[in-house]
């Protein structure tokens, strides 16, 4: 139960952060925006930074 709670929090981050990543490339935000973002996003969904998979 709580492996599929994890499992299923890393993949919404990661699609949230492939998101972030296209609006960088495009201009739409900054690279200090998308930082604060990326920081955000990994304390809701309970990422630390020292984390692999960010």
């Amino acid at each position: 139960m709580m492996e599929k709670k994890k499992v299923r929090d890393l993949s919404l981050y990661h699609s949230t952060m492939a998101l972030m990543r296209t609006l960088l490339a495009r201009g739409v935000i900054t690279p200090e925006e998308y930082g604060v973002i990326d920081t955000k996003m990994a304390e809701k969904y309970g990422l630390k930074s020292s984390v692999i998979f960010r």
